[in-house]
């Protein structure tokens, strides 16, 4: 169907201002993600900041949720980092550029120029942006995206499928019973899911019914017979 102007206003109806943020590191870059997906359970976002999950375009990200979600703050000053998290396994470019690979910057990683609303540059959802300087480009976000629509004129399905294009992949909807995250479901799993267990991670919630208990034990064994 016809996509309007006043539809533009109903997705985005906030007045945040299209802004630049130009030289963010790899490292930044990578603390923003862990921001973007820390909220994110095995039921989906939960807490206080479910508004910080982060809509991307130009990379893609795939996080781990069993990783240790960040823990920082930069209230009235330089932003402290008691833990960078540990969540976010890679971040690749578009343009094939790697930035992070398996955790950890890669060589091929580079600074960026990073889009995104005034709201979050001034450290809003508490993204660690504040400390940076930023242009506001004058234009709102409802504007910019009318604007775009407008100058593609037709907008396809197939262009937007349903469930996204891959660009935030969570590793653990892939393969729930992977729980030392390494790519494969072996007897090795076993001695992960229990320590993810005793600590009351969310990866050891395979029954996704909001809280980790005895039964989810049942549930991963099903998730590990059944394989990835």
């Amino acid at each position: 169907g016809d996509f309007t102007e006043l539809d533009s206003f109903d997705v985005l109806p906030f007045l945040n201002f299209l802004s630049m943020v130009e030289d963010v590191t790899p490292e930044r870059l990578k603390l923003l993600c862990e921001n973007a997906y820390g909220s994110i359970t095995a039921t989906g976002p939960v807490g206080s900041l479910t508004g910080r999950f982060g809509q991307i375009g130009g990379m893609t990200v795939e996080f781990f949720i069993g990783g240790d979600e960040p823990v920082f703050d930069f209230v009235g000053g330089p932003i402290n980092i008691t833990n960078p998290g540990s969540r976010v396994k890679s971040i690749g470019l578009d343009d094939g550029t790697v930035i992070i690979d398996n955790g950890a910057v890669a060589p091929t990683a580079r600074n960026v120029n990073v889009a995104i609303v005034d709201f979050l540059a001034r450290g809003g959802d508490q993204y660690p942006l504040n400390d940076l300087a930023f242009t506001t480009l004058g234009v709102t976000y409802q504007q910019s995206l009318a604007e775009y629509a407008e100058f593609l004129g037709t907008i396809t399905a197939a262009e937007y499928p349903g469930g996204g294009e891959g660009r935030i992949v969570n590793l653990w909807e892939l393969c729930p019973a992977d729980s030392n995250n390494d790519g494969a479901v072996d007897p090795s799993d076993v001695n992960a899911w229990l320590a993810l267990y005793n600590a009351g991670n969310t990866a050891a919630d395979n029954n996704q019914d909001g809280t980790v208990n005895p039964a989810d034990f049942n549930a991963w064994v099903l998730d590990y017979n059944a394989g990835c």
